[in-house]
């Protein structure tokens, strides 16, 4: 390998990370945590319910969790709290305005 290329254990992904196509896709927002919270919350409480017993109380309880969460998230995006981009249309909100 000669110096000018990069080791590619030593190389710094990093620093491409904004340069990546997906990395305009990957907002964090409140609302999108807090739905992924839930939704874990969900499968933890349903998984634990399978485990002890079962108590198919508990494990639907978890499945009504892993419901919810993305209704949260849109709950929650549509309260302000989401990333600020319109979902329906992301690739006009990149372009240069129209003349």
């Amino acid at each position: 390998m000669t110096p000018a290329q990069t080791h590619p254990l030593t190389h710094d992904r990093h620093a491409d990370r904004h340069n990546d196509a997906m990395a305009d896709n990957h907002e964090s927002s409140p609302a999108a945590w807090t739905a992924v919270v839930v939704a874990l919350a969900g499968f933890s409480v349903g998984g634990l319910g399978l485990v002890l017993g079962p108590n198919w109380l508990m494990f639907w309880v978890g499945i009504g969790l892993v419901v919810v969460a993305p209704l949260v998230g849109v709950v929650l995006g549509a309260a302000g709290l989401g990333s600020g981009r319109d979902a329906a249309d992301p690739v006009d909100q990149q372009a240069s305005p129209r003349s």
